[in-house]
């Protein structure tokens, strides 16, 4: 929380977040994907690593899907849910 308050700080045109949601409690978790949507909707460029699928789709208009440091596929969460070989790589 506390490199999260220091980057919104310094007015940055690019954020890059490593799971800012882990760990913290529902709450807290809502209040900080109001302060990224706010970033994001005044210009900010977010680049999220993220786990949540339900994070990912609230934040991400473009997903990047990796298996072993490699990018699969790339396009809409929906896109993404969809894909037969990110459903492979991930569920099969």
């Amino acid at each position: 929380m506390l490199e999260l308050a220091r980057a919104v700080m310094t007015k940055p045109r690019l954020l890059l977040l490593d799971e800012p949601t882990v760990g913290i409690n529902p709450l807290l978790r809502e209040r900080v994907l109001d302060i990224i949507l706010g970033m994001r909707s005044s210009g900010v460029t977010c680049v999220v690593v993220e786990h949540a699928l339900d994070v990912v789709e609230r934040l991400c208009d473009t997903v990047v899907v990796m298996v072993a440091g490699s990018v699969l596929r790339r396009g809409t969460m929906q896109e993404m849910q969809r894909d037969e070989h990110v459903i492979a790589a991930y569920l099969g």
